[in-house]
């Protein structure tokens, strides 16, 4: 009798051994499942927002493709926009013809790593000027994401902003027109690149001054027009402002000649203000061609300032 109820009481030990061993695997095996699972979403999730930066790239690409296609095709026409509401609409059209291709091709090296993602524009236009140095595009766009372990559709309203540093500077198209020939690839092409010196009040001297007119920096001031004036030709000064010295590479190009009563401030000199000799200053040690009037002086050479002279 007590053999028999050790026995059973050894089996029954053993069973609950056996199940725990079995239950143990059964529970190792569904938190290794649960694991991979939750990998594999918190990658899909990565992939989204990767998604969504490859987007936002695709509409500053196209953004800035279009402002560079319009300072072109402004050359090509000789002939400006005619005001800021124009410039914006013709911006809106061309952004709205090469989006797609830049979206395309996003889709495209993404089906090449097996991740399918679909698009839909909704709505994409141009919005205009919110900062110095960068104009915006609204986008409505739903972005879609699939797998066979979870999906995303999820749709976003927001402005997108375009850095304009690099970009051509549609002010000089006088000039370029002049000398073109008849292909724009012949002539130089200034673009924009951002000053790292503000000149502020009391803050120029020579050696910034120099520096700033050699690498044909620009800098932000509100007596110039911004950026996107450029465009349509208007010369009044905006809060969001920009300003570079006269490219003379221009001005020495054949058929042009440097004007002897201007200041080469560029917008001052493209729009044709004029001084008296007596009120422009040649700069020591700089083509004697190169003159600014005395409020750039101050400016650009501050405690400096001797080192300009007048003219007469």
């Amino acid at each position: 009798m007590r053999k028999s109820v050790l026995f059973t009481i050894t089996m029954f030990i053993v069973a609950i051994f056996i199940i725990s061993i079995f239950l143990g695997m059964s529970y190792k095996d569904y938190y290794l499942e649960s694991k991979i699972e939750s990998i594999k979403v918190s990658r899909l999730n990565k992939i989204y927002d990767d998604y969504e930066r490859y987007v936002e790239l695709a509409v500053i690409t196209s953004t800035r493709e279009a402002l560079n296609n319009l300072s072109i095709e402004i050359v090509e026409k000789e002939s400006f926009p005619d005001n800021e509401e124009e410039v914006k609409k013709n911006l809106t059209e061309k952004i709205n013809k090469s989006i797609y291709k830049w979206l395309e091709s996003i889709k495209n090296t993404l089906k090449e790593q097996s991740i399918n993602v679909d698009y839909v524009v909704n709505d994409i236009y141009f919005t205009g000027q919110n900062d110095t140095w960068h104009v915006g595009t609204y986008i409505n766009i739903t972005l879609i994401l699939e797998s066979s372990i979870a999906s995303w559709n999820h749709s976003e309203q927001r402005i997108i902003e375009s850095p304009i540093e690099g970009l051509i500077d549609p002010l000089y198209t006088e000039y370029i027109k002049e000398i073109r020939g008849s292909s724009i690839s012949s002539t130089p092409i200034i673009t924009i690149k951002k000053s790292k010196y503000s000149f502020l009040e009391n803050s120029g001297n020579y050696t910034k001054f120099l520096e700033f007119r050699n690498n044909h920096w620009y800098r932000a001031t509100t007596r110039a027009p911004s950026f996107l004036q450029r465009f349509y030709n208007d010369s009044s000064n905006s809060t969001y402002g920009i300003e570079s010295f006269m490219n003379e590479s221009l001005l020495d190009f054949p058929p042009n000649t440097p004007a002897e009563n201007r200041s080469y401030i560029d917008y001052m000199y493209i729009s044709g203000i004029e001084y008296n000799l007596t009120d422009l200053y040649t700069i020591e040690d700089v083509n004697q061609t190169f003159r600014l009037d005395g409020d750039s002086v101050s400016i650009y050479l501050g405690i400096d300032a001797d080192k300009a002279q007048p003219v007469s």
